[in-house]
């Protein structure tokens, strides 16, 4: 009988869970920042990735999915973020249900959360609004150009880079190899990024306000008032008789502060007359005087002896006076101690008695108080009712009533329903509406990300109540609207110092200052010294004061600090500050936030090491900071690829190895698009990443034909990229064929497709041999327009880079043999200039002695003969010069002595 009952109790529960599931599954709401979806199902039923351009659901609840997939197909599509939704075919001996999402372009960014308290999943779509902005601009533009006869076509230049191959256009090879060392700053143009990052990139933590509490009616403190105080105690008409003159006896007493004479009057007074005669007057003296004496000892704290008295007598008496008086102390000790539900209780009482004796004043106030306990209790029901009695809406005021039903439900964090209960009152709300509906109603729509409403609700709260507290909060959030709507960057800047100068909360003041240097420090592109002046506010001054911080303050401060390090690529500290931010006492979505930001100081210092060709350290930082950041975050494909590469580079083919594998299990993952501190190149396809990668292994161990088949595999797969002339030209030169490899590195110099070598090493050996190919082919004079515009260009390219520093000086010193060579009238003085800058800028080169022959030979063309036979006898005292060269020199200073001689 009992695992009957058992069963039927399971299956009555499963009915109720499939009904909460399958019941409107998902809903859908339309912003102007983004669209929303909201799937009302348990945490662990379905799992939700992005690949580029497509969102994947799956799941292997069949009832789940279908419901799912039915609601999200019916929905209907935004151009902007949604073109198709679709279910996908289940392979073979899988039971996994798949829908597809198709995005409007790989831009479109996808934010996924689950709330565990409302039970559902949100899936916000949102891309820069200069995205959506600039799609309607192409439209127009292509129906204008194609208006316009095509003579006067002209192509709108994109913000982004295209997938689609370029137009190849060849240039002269000098021209070639300066596109090569320029290439970045031609590609920010193109793209035409915006000044600001957008608002994640910012101070992005954000957390709910308190709501506002409708406020009481001035409060009594207590600390040195007892009941006397609402209800005092009147003399007495002595004279009518014995009885009037013994208790006047005993208030003079009581008046003296003669407390001990006061109980033994009371005391002969009942032993007269008998115990409850005139009882009430004699225990509110008593009472009155406990609390006095408590009082006169510095204890404010009543006391519950009296406490108990009072209520009593209250319980008690007719005299509405006392009994009212009585009540209020009693009602005000409740509020002081937080006490509602006694609150609750006394103010029934209170209400009842009041409304009896037709004191319709204190009605209303007993009623705000049974309001003010309902909402302190969260009884949302009983405060709905007590807002529907007749008798309560004609006591209390309209809009404090909504006020505190507003209060409560925000304390519960129902939005919505606070939304509802506006929308069904607003129009028969007079003007200034209450404080606690703007205040709270502008919260309940920020919650909701309706910015744009919020943003009124603010603004008249700001305007009537300035001189309440929340004004500081209402101010910062305010300006927060403005920040996360995108709209014009100074008045952002504005409001927020408005928030800074006029609240008079310092936790809403400090606030505003924290978003404020986060907007103009972090999220600016482009910082000047103004702006980093900005970040000293970020600093407390008054150090003998300090003010305890909020949790989420401490949070947000941290988070910036930490991203002004990322903005002044400062990588190395901003890891040594991520190390001592307590990340484990954080809840897992700031976490990943902060861990996000460390993957990308880890990229920054590998990314450094890897221009520098310090490839062990690029290993290095991989190994040590690779499970706590990196993996915490989505895959990365430009660092696996130069870990993948400093491995080859290092010789360390176990470590490629392993490297290649851990990123073919993981091509089909998401990759990562936030955050991106540190620029990235723009990166292929997986697959085109991993042919480069193999083909890499195998250029470093010279199987130049396996080269050769990953370069034709690459171009198969990627045909518009353009990096596949730069291997294919390496692989020609180092098999001799220097005329195909002049082609191939001039064909990559001159393609537009943005694929740039950003590995000093690479460029080294690319000029190397690029200009090596044409110096073998025989053609001096492209050499020398080459080789002269290759060196304009590296000046400053690659400093700390040994190979590429050797590359230069190869390539300088053949230059000036070729110029040396040339026997064009006017080259010596040139060649003069041109050689001593070199012994200048390589003063340890292993050309030295042969340039400084060639420097005597000049100079001696120039009629410089002193100047030639000072260089020539210098060549001669030189121990590191060979004796090829010295016997060539003693052979020129022969003929100078003898010109000389015959002069």
């Amino acid at each position: 009988m009992k695992k009957c009952g058992i069963k039927i109790l399971t299956i009555i529960a499963a009915m109720f869970l499939s009904s909460e599931i399958f019941a409107s599954v998902v809903s859908q709401e339309k912003a102007k920042t983004h669209l929303r979806y909201k799937i009302a199902v348990p945490k662990d039923l379905i799992v939700i990735n992005k690949r580029a351009d497509e969102v994947i659901i799956k799941s292997l609840n069949p009832e789940t999915f279908k419901s799912i997939a039915d609601e999200l197909i019916a929905f209907s599509k935004d151009p902007n973020y949604v073109t198709s939704v679709k279910i996908l075919p289940k392979q073979e001996d899988n039971a996994v249900s798949s829908l597809s999402i198709k995005l409007a372009s790989p831009e479109v960014e996808l934010f996924t959360f689950y709330k565990d308290r409302e039970k559902y999943y949100v899936m916000d779509f949102w891309t820069d609004a200069d995205t959506i902005l600039n799609k309607d601009k192409k439209v127009a533009q292509k129906a204008a150009t194609e208006a316009k006869p095509k003579a006067a076509l002209a192509l709108p230049v994109a913000k982004r880079p295209t997938t689609a191959p370029a137009k190849t256009i060849l240039k002269k090879p000098e021209a070639a190899a300066k596109a090569q060392v320029k290439t970045v700053k031609k590609e920010n143009k193109k793209r035409n990024v915006a000044p600001y990052r957008d608002f994640r990139y910012g101070a992005s933590i954000i957390w709910d306000y308190e709501p506002l509490e409708p406020a009481l009616k001035k409060i009594v403190d207590l600390s040195r008032k007892t009941p006397e105080f609402f209800y005092p105690i009147k003399d007495r008409n002595y004279t009518k008789d014995e009885k009037e003159a013994h208790i006047q006896l005993s208030i003079n007493l009581f008046r003296k502060k003669k407390f001990g004479l006061m109980y033994k009057s009371i005391e002969l007074y009942k032993q007269k007359y008998g115990e409850e005669d005139q009882v009430d007057i004699h225990e509110y003296l008593k009472a009155n005087a406990i609390l006095k004496e408590n009082i006169d000892k510095g204890n404010t704290e009543p006391v519950k002896t009296a406490l108990a008295m009072i209520a009593t007598i209250a319980e008690r008496t007719d005299n509405y006076e006392m009994k009212k008086g009585i009540y209020k102390y009693l009602l005000t000790s409740k509020i002081e101690n937080n006490d509602f539900i006694k609150l609750l209780e006394l103010a029934k009482k209170f209400y009842i008695a009041s409304k009896e004796n037709f004191d319709y004043e204190e009605s209303g106030y007993a009623s705000e108080l049974i309001l003010y306990s309902l909402t302190k209790l969260r009884q949302v029901e009983k405060l709905r009712e007590l807002i529907a009695d007749k008798t309560v809406r004609k006591l209390v005021p309209a809009q404090l009533m909504i006020a505190y039903e507003i209060y409560t439900l925000l304390s519960m964090n129902k939005t919505k329903e606070v939304i509802d209960v506006w929308e069904k009152n607003k129009k028969g709300m007079v003007k200034p509406i209450h404080s606690a509906i703007l205040y709270n109603v502008a919260e309940a729509l920020f919650r909701e990300a309706e910015y744009d409403k919020a943003i009124g609700f603010y603004d008249d709260f700001i305007a009537n109540y300035t001189y309440i507290t929340e004004s500081g909060f209402a101010r910062t959030r305010l300006a927060l609207c403005y920040e996360i709507l995108e709209k014009d960057v100074n008045q952002t800047l504005e409001l927020y110092k408005r928030a800074i100068n006029r609240s008079q909360n310092f936790d809403s003041t400090y606030e505003a200052r924290l978003r404020y240097t986060a907007l103009r420090t972090v999220r600016k592109r482009k910082l000047d010294k103004s702006d980093i002046e900005m970040r000293a506010l970020l600093d407390i001054k008054d150090t003998k004061k300090k003010p305890v911080l909020s949790r989420e303050i401490k949070k947000l401060r941290w988070m910036i600090r930490l991203r002004t390090f990322l903005v002044d690529e400062k990588y190395k500290e901003a890891l040594s500050y991520l190390t001592v931010i307590p990340l484990n006492s954080m809840k897992p979505s700031e976490k990943r936030v902060f861990e996000g930001d460390g993957a990308e100081a880890i990229y920054g210092i590998m990314m450094d090491n890897y221009k520098s060709s310090e490839y062990g350290k690029v290993i290095k930082a991989w190994e040590v900071y690779k499970e706590k950041y990196v993996d915490k975050v989505a895959m990365d494909p430009t660092l696996n690829f130069i870990v993948g590469k400093s491995y080859v580079k290092l010789g360390i083919f176990s470590g490629f190895d392993d490297i290649y594998s851990s990123f073919s299990k993981m091509k089909a993952s998401p990759t990562r698009t936030f955050p991106i501190w540190v620029e990235r190149r723009r990166m292929n396809t997986s697959a085109v990443i991993l042919e480069e990668l193999k083909l890499s292994k195998n250029m470093k161990l010279k199987n130049w034909d396996l080269a050769l088949q990953n370069v034709n595999r690459i171009k198969t797969l990627a045909p518009a990229y353009g990096k596949v002339d730069f291997y294919k030209g390496l692989i020609q030169y180092h098999r001799k064929n220097y005329r195909s490899a002049e082609e191939s590195f001039e064909n990559y110099l001159s393609s537009q497709d943005g694929e740039r070598i950003f590995d000093p090493t690479d460029l080294a050996e690319m000029l190397d041999a690029y200009t090596d190919s044409v110096y073998q082919l025989g053609d001096y004079k492209k050499f020398q327009k080459v080789s002269s515009a290759i060196l304009s260009d590296t000046r400053n390219f690659g400093v700390k880079n040994q190979l590429m520093t050797k590359v230069k000086e190869k390539i300088s010193y053949l230059n000036l043999e070729v110029l040396a060579g040339s026997n064009q009238k006017g080259t010596e003085y040139l060649l003069v200039a041109r050689i001593k800058k070199f012994l200048t800028d390589y003063q340890n080169s292993v050309y030295k002695g042969r340039l400084q022959y060639l420097l005597g030979l000049a100079l001696a063309d120039t009629k410089k003969e002193k100047e030639a036979m000072k260089v020539f006898s210098e060549i001669l005292e030189d121990e590191s010069i060979s004796e090829y060269i010295k016997e060539m020199v003693k052979s020129e200073l022969s003929l100078l002595k003898i010109k000389n001689q015959t002069i």
